[in-house]
């Protein structure tokens, strides 16, 4: 089967379905000033190949793909839109999915459901009001969304094995959310501009306030790394499995936060993990706080703090464990909590009234914080 459908003009209508071996349809949409510009496209069978594109206002494209196998790698659809208020649907069922969409749009809606095996999407936004929910559930998947707007929202949802999650926005008000269930998956969000809430990051810069980040990783040999310039930010990693990661691909950092009143919070459960959180620097941070929680053996925690007012807090449950603390600075606290047997801590403090309280085979400290 093939489909070739060109229009031009306001208030276009396309509708195309394929039922079938080797389909292959494209749409082309342009010159709409007013009215709703719709396409929608159904495919059913093997090797199926969609590509829409839509210049005009209030534009809507909807997309369903379903591979039937019999030896074939199944579903691509690329979509491209420059309108305002628009919406892209994409949802591919089958092997070897792939989807690429791009909007430059206000009030741009993206939604992405792949269900199989070998499914990459790839989505770039430029708009304000934009949302990007992406959702694959399967092997080998990969999801890259990038944003450029305002009152942005970006969530991917993965589930199964070898799952990469990157994100980067450039926005006010933007909210970033990554959740991966599986195996050896990797999440990294970047964001830069003035934002309220930002999950699971990178970097999140630019003088930026009230982010939050929120990592949810749970399986084997899970990666994360997050980063914030800016006030009041928080960040939330949560590793749940066997040889997670907060550094981050070999970065010296996996949490890195520049700013005041910054807050980093770790929760890991394993063995041979590593955590590493650094915070501030000396010219231009202060009351910052690091939390990190791990339980089993072999993990190792390292927490760096430059600036005044500063709180790190380590608790380790299990044997043969490392922490070591870093602190620059006056008036900041430290305290190290380590049960069993076997571990190892080390505190160091640079400055004027700090306090450092260190507790092995023991509860958790109290009387510092």
């Amino acid at each position: 089967n093939d489909s070739d459908v060109e229009q031009q003009g306001d208030g276009s209508f396309v509708y195309v379905d394929q039922d079938g071996t080797d389909n292959y349809s494209t749409v082309t949409q342009y010159e709409q000033t007013s009215g709703a510009s719709i396409v929608d496209v159904d495919q059913k069978g093997n090797a199926n190949s969609s590509s829409v594109g839509q210049v005009g206002s209030n534009a809507t494209v909807n997309v369903i793909q379903t591979n039937a196998d019999l030896g074939s790698l199944g579903n691509t659809s690329l979509v491209g839109q420059a309108a305002i208020d628009s919406t892209v649907d994409v949802t591919q069922t089958g092997q070897g999915n792939m989807s690429n969409v791009s909007q430059v749009a206000l009030g741009s809606d993206v939604d992405i459901i792949q269900n199989g095996s070998d499914n990459d999407a790839l989505v770039i936004q430029a708009a304000g009001f934009s949302t990007i929910d992406i959702d694959q559930l399967g092997n080998d998947n990969n999801a890259v969304a990038g944003q450029i707007a305002i009152g942005s929202t970006v969530g991917i949802d993965q589930d199964g094995d070898d799952n990469t999650a990157l994100v980067g926005e450039l926005s006010l008000d933007t909210v970033a959310n990554v959740t991966q269930d599986g195996t050896d998956n990797f999440a990294a969000v970047g964001q830069l501009g003035s934002s309220t809430q930002l999950p699971a990051g990178l970097f999140d810069g630019g003088d930026s306030s009230n982010f939050d980040a929120n990592i949810y990783q749970r399986g084997s040999y899970n990666t994360s790394a997050t980063g914030q310039l800016g006030v009041a930010n928080r960040v939330d990693v949560d590793q749940i499995g066997n040889n997670n990661d907060n550094g981050g691909i070999g970065l010296g950092a996996g949490i890195v936060q520049i700013g005041y009143n910054q807050e980093a919070v770790l929760l890991q459960e394993g063995e041979n993990l590593k955590s590493r959180i650094r915070q501030g620097t000396l010219s231009a941070s202060s009351s910052n706080f690091a939390t990190v929680s791990q339980t089993g053996e072999f993990n190792d925690s390292l927490i760096e703090q430059d600036g005044d007012d500063n709180r790190a807090r380590v608790d380790q449950s299990g044997s043969d464990n490392y922490s070591s603390i870093f602190q620059n600075g006056m008036g900041n606290n430290a305290d190290v909590a380590q049960g069993a047997s076997g571990n190892e801590s080390f505190v160091s403090q640079n400055g004027n009234g700090n306090a450092a309280l260190v507790g092995q085979n023991a509860a958790v400290p109290t009387g510092t914080f």
